[in-house]
């Protein structure tokens, strides 16, 4: 759910940025590549940033592409990122950290693409992260979930 919700409010900034905050009036022209490393019918990581993306994406009006099984390959990774620019998208996600660092060639070819990736190290001027303190989305979704309960209270168990 917090993997989701990290998709979602990243791919809604973009869209934000990309637009300004009229882009929600207008013709859905943003098309957005999202580099998957497995699998979105296995669940789990996958299928949670699918999911996140698609969901922020669609509500924007842009258009979503993906790719999925990119696994750590570079030939993959790059393969993909060139497809989705020949398909016409103005960003690239790439959803699994190291996924930036293998397709270099590929964004510094690509000016004006705008490329985004899991991890915060920004070499490009096309290029951004979309992490965040894990401890902050954490405080969002508890008190969302407190605020949805019934009595406002929410018992949550960690480990070491």
């Amino acid at each position: 759910m917090i993997i989701t919700a990290i998709a979602a409010i990243a791919a809604l900034l973009f869209f934000i940025v990309r637009t300004g905050l009229n882009g929600f009036d207008r013709a859905p022209t943003e098309v957005f590549g999202v580099v998957l490393p497995g699998d979105i019918k296995e669940g789990g990581w996958n299928k949670s940033v699918f999911d996140g993306f698609e969901r922020a994406i669609n509500q924007c009006g842009g258009r979503l592409i993906f790719s999925r099984n990119a696994f750590d390959d570079p030939k993959l990774v790059q393969s993909a990122a060139t497809y989705f620019i020949g398909r016409g998208a103005n960003t690239v996600i790439f959803a699994s950290p190291g996924y930036a660092d293998l397709s270099k060639s590929v964004i510094s070819s690509n000016p004006l693409v705008d490329f985004v990736s899991f991890e915060g190290e920004n070499r490009d001027p096309n290029l951004s992260s979309y992490w965040v303190r894990l401890y902050q989305v954490s405080y969002i979704a508890g008190y969302t979930a407190a605020a949805m309960s019934g009595t406002g209270i929410l018992g949550y168990a960690a480990g070491r």
